[in-house]
Formats: structure tokens, sequence, C-alpha cells
């Protein structure tokens, strides 16, 4: 598996772009760009999601993830079914279809930056169980 900043790198350099042309069309400085394609920094979800709207790729694609090693993925697929049948059993009421205004109530309590990593967590879990995200946000 390719490193995150390798891919991010990779995905600017075959696109032909550089820094400042990145910058001038994401507002994402290109002091931070080169950060995260140098492995200095980690990009927070917020810019993953600006990246890969531009690049018009996943956010598993903008960081290298296209694949699983075989070995990993039933265990990886077991691990993620387990969490997510737990988390079902333990909230199956909060998230019943009924309460769908209180769950937006609860989502919004949230504070900003957690509301963002929870997000991208969830839309990372619904991909992953092969759900049209795009279709759904428009990434």
């Amino acid at each position: 598996m390719i490193k995150y900043n390798e891919a991010i790198k990779e995905h600017r350099l075959e696109a032909g772009m550089t820094l400042q042309y990145v910058q001038d069309h994401t507002g994402i400085s290109n002091q931070n760009l080169s950060r995260w394609e140098r492995g200095e920094a980690i990009p927070g979800i917020d810019f993953c999601i600006t990246l890969a709207k531009f690049y018009g790729i996943t956010l598993d694609e903008l960081v290298g993830i296209s694949e699983y090693d075989a070995a990993d993925k039933p265990a990886i697929i077991e691990q993620s079914n387990k969490k997510l049948s737990t988390f079902d059993n333990e909230y199956a009421e909060i998230l019943d279809d009924n309460n769908f205004i209180q769950t937006a109530k609860l989502f919004k309590a949230i504070k900003p930056e957690l509301r963002a990593l929870a997000f991208g967590y969830l839309v990372g879990l619904l991909q992953s169980q092969k759900i049209d995200t795009a279709a759904i946000l428009g990434y």
C-alpha cells in the first residue's frame, strides 16, 4: 500500500498541477500541501474532502488505499462487522428512522471538529459497504 503523502503528491503530479495551482483552486495553502506531500503533517478530513473533490477521486484513492492486502481483508471486514453490529444494537432506538429529527439534533450538538471526524468515519464505513455516497452526498 502506498503512503498517504506519496499518494497525495502523485495525484497532483499526474494531473500536471503545481502546488500554486492547487492552492489557487482549492484555497489550501501550498505550504500545507507541501508539508502533507513530504509526510511532515497529516491533513484534516475537511482538507482531504476538498482535495478528493478537486481531483475527482474518492477519499480512499486520495490517500493511496486502492485495496487491502488479501490476508488483511477478512480480518478488517470481520472487525468492521462486529463494530457495526455492536453499534447497531446499542443505538438502534436512537437511529430508528422515526427518530431522524432527534438524531439530527444530536449530531448538531457535537462540536464541529468532532462532527467532521464522525461524518468522515461514517462516509468511510458506508463506502466500505459499497454504498454510493457520491450519489447521496456528492463525494
